[in-house]
């Protein structure tokens, strides 16, 4: 146009991550044989997953997924740690 006219500006771009990978266990199955005089609160495995995405798209949390109640009453998991610990 008429005066010419020209200018700058500064522009940050800011990648935000997309939760794009699903966490895998360090294993495909975890198989545990339990004596059956193991004492409550023994630890019966630590189950361990990993997620390639950052921030809170990586972290994990351990639960149990479509287990039966009685599996739920038997066993605890903690949800930072993995530690399965039998409880009943």
């Amino acid at each position: 146009g008429s005066p010419p006219r020209s200018g700058t500006a500064t522009v940050r771009v800011v990648v935000v991550d997309t939760n794009d990978n699903s966490p895998e266990f360090e294993q495909p199955f975890y198989e545990v044989k339990i004596p059956e005089n193991s004492l409550l609160g023994s630890l019966i495995v630590t189950v361990s997953a990993s997620d390639l995405d950052s921030g809170k798209n990586g972290e994990i949390s351990y639960s149990f997924s479509h287990a039966s109640e009685d599996i739920r009453k038997t066993f605890e998991i903690n949800q930072k740690s993995g530690e399965v610990i039998l409880t009943a």
